[in-house]
C-alpha cells in the first residue's frame, strides 16, 4: 500500500484540504465500531490476547494495537488500539463478545494489565514456549513485517 500525504490526495484530485479531511473524517465515522463475530455457544472456548507496539507519525508517539482471537477458529474477536495499561486492557476486556467473556480460556504473556483484568478463573498467564499464545503471536509477526 502506497503512503499519500492527504495533501497530496487533495491536489491531484483538485479539491481544497479542508474538504477532503471533512470527507475522510465523516467515512471514518461511518464505520462501525464493533465487528461482527461469528457466534458461537457456551462451552469450551479458547482465546489468545496480546498487544503489539508501534509508532505512529513519529518515534514519539508510541500506541499499541490488542487483539483478541479465538484459538480455534483464529477469529479476531476483539481489537483496542491506546496505551500499554490497565485502561486499554480493559477497553479490549470489555469489546471482547459476552460468551467468550463468560466461559472462555483466556491466555495472554505475563504483563501486568492483562493479568488484573481477567478474571483469574477465566486467565492463564503463560510464556511463549508453551505454544499457547502462538497464533497471537503469529500474527502480531505478520502485522509487524507487513505494516
Amino acid at each position: 500500500m502506497e503512503k499519500l500525504p492527504l495533501a497530496g490526495i487533495a491536489r491531484a484530485a483538485k479539491v481544497s484540504a479542508r474538504w477532503l479531511q471533512a470527507y475522510v473524517n465523516a467515512c471514518y465515522a461511518a464505520v462501525p465500531q464493533a465487528a461482527a463475530v461469528i457466534p458461537k455457544a457456551k462451552g469450551k472456548l479458547s482465546v489468545q490476547m496480546d498487544e503489539i507496539g508501534s509508532f505512529v507519525d513519529r518515534r514519539g508517539n508510541k500506541q499499541w494495537v490488542w487483539v483478541a482471537i479465538d484459538a480455534d477458529t483464529r477469529e479476531i474477536i476483539g481489537c483496542h488500539i491506546g496505551e500499554r495499561s490497565r485502561t486499554s486492557a480493559i477497553a479490549l476486556w470489555q469489546f471482547i463478545p459476552a460468551v467468550y467473556r463468560q466461559c472462555a480460556k483466556v491466555y495472554t504473556d505475563y504483563w501486568e494489565a492483562s493479568v488484573t483484568v481477567i478474571p483469574s478463573k477465566r486467565h492463564t498467564a503463560v510464556g511463549k514456549e508453551s505454544g499457547l499464545t502462538s497464533y497471537i503471536e503469529r500474527l502480531n509477526n505478520t502485522l509487524r513485517a507487513n505494516l
